[in-house]
């Protein structure tokens, strides 16, 4: 039963409950004799009646309390007080990194925090490792942040306590974990084999993992599964959650390998490659963004029209007006005339399209229309050209216009793929601007992703957080926190809410 606050447990006064789970609970408590505050840590009842566990207990946790780092929470005390073993534990204020993922990014943290936590993480394990040690338990829920209201935010490894040295083959296997452990632990220590620190690293490279996805690498609560996934398939790749990251999955294949010989050898090598992978994966998406300079992107008529201001025409001068007068006269019943006959040819070609006779007038020829080149053509930003919708056939309801010629039913033929679905799923609408070929595609599960190809050189990007609105879609790019909004129009960027690229369709189609 958890401890009342303001209760004493072995000369500790309980202030709260900060945590609770598989091996144990976690209190906030006053030092009894030092003026500051500690975190408690409780085993289950079960636990001290292991006499094995209780001298194992003992053992490590007084080699964890020699370990000194700036990532790893301070081990100050243990023992067993009314049945059941303790340890006290720095407290360290802030969250935890699992609780801030639920928190705050559920979608996975920035790629620059993701990479300072795991190498952060990594450097304590490696030096545990030199002393001896392995922490064999590292998950999100034990990589604790400290909250950053001054300075830089520090990141402390905890449950060293309960480590054991790495001369102690005998593994935690899969019947004495708590599925959280489950989710992170290396095949090896699933079967209860010698394991050494690459065990640790495994676990690291899954949290990292779980860091960027915003899940755990197996989603599923059915231990299992989970165990036999473990043993017999390889790592999931980071892809199949986050298609953007494709330059993070060789690492995470490395750092996950089912064969211990097949990883980094140290922690620190594991967490360099993953910075360099992330690297790499904001320069591409980055120059990808470049593509698209607000100063150089041209705006729809619409826009252009709202961002030119009314300015009533000026009276004409008082020596002219009387002389304009009569011309006036003339002038008004004959532009009343020509409104007439033009609203009468409307009114008969809309009869013609609605009754879909094909009879074609010279007006709907099929054939386009040259632009013309004559100086007048080059308006000025603030004249609208008005260009007749009947140079080009209307289809009828039935028949859908033609795709371009490198377009299909997975996008785009062309541009290497960039553009273009896989070959077991369809497009939901493709968009060729002057810049870019874009194309947002559906699974076969039914899941929604675009991707993009632009033009000048041929750098693309995946995003896999995609949903409907209105006409068009919205695709996430998390970590450049920004939104791609996708329609028959075209594409518009927006970054921490400012519009940095808007880019009309120069083609389009479902």
């Amino acid at each position: 039963m958890p401890l009342t606050p303001g209760s004493v447990f072995a000369g500790y006064t309980v202030q709260a409950l900060l945590g609770s789970g598989g091996m144990g609970e976690v209190y906030l408590v006053r030092h009894p004799r030092l003026p500051r505050r500690d975190a408690l840590k409780v085993l289950p009842l079960s636990f001290a009646e292991d006499v094995e566990y209780r001298r194992r207990f003992d053992r490590e946790a007084d080699a964890a309390a020699g370990l000194w780092h700036p990532n790893i929470v301070g081990v100050h005390d243990r023992g067993e007080f009314d049945g059941q073993l303790w340890i006290s534990m720095d407290y360290v204020e802030g969250s935890d990194a699992s609780q801030l993922l639920r928190d705050q990014y559920v979608s996975g943290l920035p790629l620059t925090e993701a990479v300072a936590v795991v190498t952060a993480t990594a450097d304590a394990l490696d030096y545990a490792h030199a002393q001896g040690l392995m922490h064999r338990d590292v998950k999100p829920a034990n990589i604790l942040l400290t909250s950053p209201r001054s300075g830089k935010r520090r990141v402390l490894l905890t449950d060293f306590g309960i480590a054991r040295r790495l001369d102690d083959t005998r593994g935690l296997t899969a019947t004495n974990m708590t599925l959280g452990t489950l989710h992170y632990a290396a095949p090896e220590q699933l079967l209860g084999d010698s394991i050494d620190g690459r065990a640790d690293q495994y676990a690291l490279a899954a949290t990292a993992f779980h860091l960027v996805a915003g899940r755990a690498p197996d989603a599923t609560s059915n231990p299992a599964a989970l165990i036999n996934r473990r043993l017999h398939s390889s790592a999931p790749r980071l892809t199949d959650v986050r298609s953007d990251l494709v330059d993070l999955d060789a690492v995470l294949a490395r750092g996950m390998a089912r064969d211990p010989a097949e990883r980094f050898r140290t922690c620190e090598e594991f967490a360099k490659a993953l910075a360099d992978s992330c690297n790499a994966a904001v320069a591409r998406q980055s120059a990808f963004h470049t593509a698209f300079p607000p100063t150089h992107t041209a705006q729809p008529e619409k826009s252009r029209m709202a961002s030119t201001p009314y300015e009533p025409r000026p009276a004409p001068p008082e020596s002219v007006s009387n002389a304009s007068d009569g011309r006036r006269s003339l002038i008004v019943p004959a532009l009343i005339a020509l409104g007439v006959v033009l609203t009468i040819g409307l009114v008969l070609v809309s009869l013609l399209l609605i009754l879909g006779r094909p009879q074609q007038s010279a007006t709907t020829s099929p054939t386009a229309v040259a632009p013309d080149t004559s100086p007048t053509a080059s308006a000025s930003p603030s004249t609208v050209t008005v260009t007749s919708s009947f140079n080009v056939e209307t289809p009828s309801a039935n028949v859908l216009p033609p795709l371009p010629a490198d377009v299909d039913a997975h996008g785009f033929t062309t541009f290497g793929g960039g553009a273009r679905c896989l070959d077991s799923d369809d497009s939901e609408l493709f968009v060729r601007t002057a810049q870019s070929a874009l194309v947002v595609c559906r699974s076969e599960t039914n899941q929604l992703y675009y991707r993009g190809y632009r033009l000048s050189d041929g750098a693309g990007i995946e995003l896999d957080t995609v949903y409907p609105q209105g006409n068009g879609f919205v695709a996430l790019n998390s970590p450049e926190n920004a939104q791609y909004e996708i329609s028959s129009t075209g594409l518009q960027i927006i970054q921490n809410g400012n519009v940095i690229s808007s880019e009309p369709a120069i083609e389009s189609g479902l």
